[in-house]
């Protein structure tokens, strides 16, 4: 959030530390004015990522690069350490495909910060909560199919549903 910033670092799973850091990108449009990313959750079946941005109250959509991360891990595999890791040095798994609004157009964004984002077992939906809008925005996950390429392409964005009042404050997850 203060960064403004998602940072993908590297795991050591064997050491359990955390390593070298990849990439470091945006967490939406890059509007010139903070996003503040918030929380990260991941598709149970697509490779797509959601990042909830708390301060824009938005919903950046990433797809995941699967190739890229099954190259780090045969790397990790090998042993080179981190002179074979310096190959993955600026090359981010995620790439931006889309970024959504959680409140209505008309209501102003500074009365409002995103709680919590996620994605929900079926893969269907991704549900976020809005503490100021007082409200929990529901998207359906377009799933696309293996035919066409615009609906390969189009897989994992999101469609809203609409607004549900929570009848409380500040609602969290």
């Amino acid at each position: 959030l203060g960064k403004d910033v998602i940072r993908e670092i590297f795991y050591d799973s064997n050491a359990g530390m955390l390593g070298q850091e990849f990439s470091v990108l945006p967490s939406g449009m890059s509007t010139c004015m903070p996003d503040g990313p918030r929380y990260i959750d991941f598709h149970p079946k697509l490779n797509v990522a959601y990042v909830v941005n708390e301060l824009s109250c938005t919903i950046a959509v990433f797809s995941v690069d699967k190739e890229l991360l099954s190259q780090i891990a045969s790397a990790t595999k090998t042993g080179g350490g981190v002179s074979m890791m310096d190959q993955f040095k600026g090359r981010s798994t995620l790439k931006l495909i889309q970024s959504i609004k959680t409140v209505p157009s008309a209501f102003p964004v500074t009365m409002n910060t995103c709680g919590r984002i996620c994605v929900h077992p079926s893969g269907r939906f991704v549900i976020v909560s809005n503490r100021g809008h007082e409200s929990v925005c529901v998207y359906r996950i377009k799933q696309g199919s293996s035919s066409s390429t615009k609906d390969r392409a189009s897989r994992g964005t999101l469609t809203q549903i609409g607004f549900f009042h929570t009848r409380g404050e500040t609602p969290r997850h």
